[in-house]
């Protein structure tokens, strides 16, 4: 009987070995195969080509600092300050995570849109556009990833014993001492694994950006056009520029999260 389950289990794992590979593998070389190497270095300097990754690559990193910036104060409260319905709190910081990329951009259009919530009574009356601009992206991208850097702070915020602030403040340490020498040091790896993801996060970021980027094409967006426009050496380009620029960011997140334990 023993031996008649481990042959069932082999064939149960070589069923799904084989099945990881067509669902994961496979579609990256069938992208391979479809891009013209010889081509790569001057597609890349195609305009529209080009100006998405400049876009991505820089909204990317301006939403990743708001974010860092947002999400350790809003982990520093959720971890550490006590308040009716903080439950509620929670959860709302964290909401952005599971919900449908295109429900978010939805939500944004009905916040900063022309008739939106602020913007024919607010923006509209400073003389400021935000819809359709690069500054929508940016919002998109951080409304997205700030969950992100929130959950992973937050986590390592409660892992610090309690002792070591409790002592710093005994000694007389003020809260901006205790941050600085206690909370941050001892919370960097929660705080840098989820700046790292949030990072790969905007990047990719497609369903809220679409929504509100008007004619600005982040690389995921690009992608997007230029298949239902049938350029799709561009895009196949593109897509490769992606799976690197993802594929290097995870690697240095296993890599650094290897060297912390």
């Amino acid at each position: 009987m023993a031996l008649e389950g481990d042959r069932w289990i082999n064939t149960y794992l070589w069923i799904v070995l084989l099945a990881g590979i067509v669902i994961f593998a496979v579609p990256f070389i069938a992208l391979l195969n479809k891009i013209d190497f010889t081509r790569m270095l001057t597609i890349m300097t195609y305009p529209p080509v080009k100006a998405s990754i400049m876009l991505s690559i820089t909204t990317a990193f301006v939403a990743t600092i708001i974010a860092l910036l947002l999400g350790l104060g809003i982990a520093y409260i959720l971890a550490f300050w006590e308040f009716p319905f903080k439950g509620v709190v929670d959860t709302f910081s964290t909401l952005p995570m599971v919900l449908p990329p295109s429900a978010a951009g939805y939500l944004l259009l009905l916040t900063f849109g022309r008739f939106g919530l602020l913007g024919r009574p607010v923006l509209e009356r400073f003389g400021i556009t935000i819809l359709f601009t690069t500054y929508a992206i940016i919002i998109a991208q951080v409304f997205v990833i700030t969950p992100f850097i929130i959950t992973s702070t937050k986590s390592a915020f409660l892992d610090i014993n309690p002792n070591y602030i409790r002592a710093a403040s005994t000694l007389g340490s003020d809260p901006l001492h205790i941050l600085r020498e206690i909370v941050l040091p001892l919370s960097s790896k929660g705080i840098i694994a989820g700046t790292i993801m949030a990072f790969a996060r905007a990047i990719g970021e497609f369903g809220a950006s679409v929504m509100v980027a008007g004619l600005l094409q982040t690389m995921p967006i690009a992608i997007f056009n230029m298949t239902m426009g049938g350029s799709r050496d561009e895009a196949n380009i593109i897509a490769l520029i992606l799976i690197v620029i993802s594929f290097s960011i995870l690697f240095i997140f296993k890599h650094f999260i290897g060297e912390r334990r």
